[in-house]
C-alpha cells in the first residue's frame, strides 16, 4: 500500500500510512514480550490496525467495536490472540468482497472470570477463501491456544462459523470464550 501511494505520487498519504504502520509495528513488538494485555490496550491495538487497513482499502472497510459497559477495560487477556483473527477477517473476508465490508468486534463480560470476544466479518466467507485445508493463522492460533491451556491459568474455547449463512456473502465469525481458572478477577 505504501509503495502504491508513492508510485501514485501521493506522498502525503504514503507518509501518513508509513507513520501509522511504524507505530503499529512498534506496538506489536512491545506486546510480543507480554503474556497479558489489558482489554483497553487490546482494543487500542486492534483499532490502530483496522485504521491502517482502512487507509489501504480506501473506504471499502468499516469496523465497529461493541464493548459491554460491564467489562472492566483493565481486565487482562492473553496477548497476541485476537489480531491474527482480525487480520483474517480483513484479508480473507473483506478483501474479496465487491462492496464495502464491515468487521464487528464484540467484547462481553460473562462473569467475573469469563469474557466472550467475537470477531465477525460480512465478507465472502471462510469456505470461499480457504487456502489448502487451513489458513496459516489457524495453525498459529491452535499452537497459541494449546500453550495457554497448558499453563493451567486459562480455559479457552473457540467457535468458528458462518456469520450470515442465508446470504450470498456468508461472512465468518470467530467467538472466543476466555475463562481465567484462578480466583483473581481477569
Amino acid at each position: 500500500a505504501i509503495q502504491y501511494y508513492i508510485n501514485e505520487n501521493d506522498f502525503e498519504t504514503s507518509d501518513k500510512y508509513l507513520v501509522k504502520f511504524s507505530r503499529l509495528i512498534r506496538e506489536f513488538f512491545e506486546l510480543s514480550k507480554e503474556q497479558l494485555v489489558s482489554v483497553e490496550r487490546e482494543i487500542q491495538l486492534l483499532s490502530n490496525y483496522l485504521a491502517l487497513e482502512q487507509l489501504r482499502f480506501k473506504g471499502k472497510l468499516n469496523y465497529i467495536f461493541e464493548i459491554d459497559p460491564e467489562l472492566d477495560r483493565n481486565d487482562k487477556l492473553p496477548s497476541m490472540l485476537l489480531q491474527p483473527i482480525v487480520e483474517n477477517a480483513v484479508n480473507h473476508g473483506i478483501f474479496h468482497k465487491e462492496t464495502t465490508g464491515t468487521v464487528l468486534l464484540k467484547f462481553l463480560r460473562i462473569s467475573n472470570d469469563e469474557i466472550q470476544i467475537s470477531i465477525q466479518d460480512d465478507g465472502k466467507g471462510y469456505q470461499v477463501n480457504k487456502e489448502g485445508d487451513r489458513l496459516k493463522s489457524t495453525s498459529v492460533l491452535e499452537d497459541r491456544l494449546k500453550f495457554l491451556r497448558e499453563t493451567g491459568v486459562w480455559e479457552i474455547t473457540v467457535e468458528r462459523k458462518e456469520a450470515f449463512p442465508e446470504k450470498k456473502d456468508k461472512g465468518h465469525k470467530v467467538c472466543f470464550q476466555l475463562k481465567r481458572l484462578t480466583d483473581e478477577k481477569i
